[in-house]
C-alpha cells in the first residue's frame, strides 16, 4: 500500500494549525459581584428591630432627662410667690392674724412681706404688727411695723427666726379708729423658697403648708 505523501492523520488531538487560548493558573480569585441597580424612587428596607430591651433602656434615658429638665426649670428660680388676704369686721374685733412660715426643709427661714390694705368707708387708723411667739415661750413678742391713716395704704417688713430660737410667726393687723362700718381687707405677699414641684419647701403642716 502506497501512503499519501505529505498528508498528516486527522485522528483525536490532531494538530488543526489554530492558536490554542491560554488558560490561566487558578490561583482562587474570583471578581467582585456586581450589585444589582436599584431603580430610582425605590424605597429603603426597614431598619433592623430593637430587642426589647434596648428600646427599654432607650425609654428610661428619655425619662430620665425629662425629669432632670424639669426639676431644673423649677429650682432655678427657687421663688414660690404666695399671697394672703385678711378681712377685718366687727366680727372679729377688726384684729385679724395671719401666719407667715419662717421654716424651711434647710432650716430657718428669712421673708421680706409686702401688703397692701384699703376700705371703701371713712378714714381710718390701721396698725400692723409683726408677732413672733418663740417655742416654749409664754408670751409673744411684738413688733410694728406699720401705722396708716386714710383708706388705703401700703408697707413692708422683713421676717425671720426670732434671736435665738424658731418659732411661728405672724402678722397681725387692727383697725384702731372708731366707729367703724366697712370691713378692711389687707392683702400680704411674699416669697419662699421653691422646691421640685413648683410649691413652697416649707416644713409640712407649718402654717398650713
Amino acid at each position: 500500500m502506497i501512503g499519501l505523501v505529505g498528508q498528516r492523520p486527522g485522528g483525536v488531538g490532531a494538530y488543526t494549525g489554530a492558536d490554542q487560548p491560554p488558560v490561566q493558573a487558578d490561583d482562587g480569585w474570583l471578581p467582585p459581584v456586581e450589585d444589582d441597580p436599584v431603580p430610582p424612587g425605590t424605597l429603603a428596607p426597614p431598619p433592623p428591630r430593637l430587642s426589647g430591651i434596648f428600646r427599654v433602656f432607650q425609654i428610661l434615658v428619655v425619662v430620665i432627662v425629662a425629669v432632670v429638665i424639669a426639676m431644673l426649670a423649677f429650682v432655678v428660680p427657687a421663688q414660690y410667690s404666695e399671697h394672703q388676704t385678711l378681712t377685718l369686721d366687727y366680727e372679729l374685733g377688726w384684729h385679724q392674724s395671719v401666719c407667715v412660715p419662717d421654716q424651711t426643709d434647710f432650716g430657718s427661714l428669712t421673708t421680706n412681706v409686702s401688703f397692701t390694705w384699703s376700705t371703701p368707708g371713712s378714714p381710718i387708723l390701721l396698725q400692723a404688727s409683726y408677732t413672733v411667739w418663740p417655742v416654749g415661750w409664754l408670751e409673744p413678742g411684738n413688733l410694728v411695723v406699720y401705722n396708716g391713716t386714710g383708706t388705703s395704704g401700703s408697707g413692708w417688713y422683713t421676717s425671720g427666726p426670732f434671736p435665738g430660737n424658731d418659732g411661728v410667726e405672724f402678722f397681725d393687723a387692727f383697725a384702731g379708729s372708731s366707729p367703724l362700718v366697712s370691713p378692711v381687707t389687707v392683702s400680704l405677699s411674699y416669697s419662699l423658697p421653691g422646691d421640685y414641684l413648683g410649691g413652697p419647701t416649707t416644713v409640712p403642716f407649718s402654717c398650713g403648708h
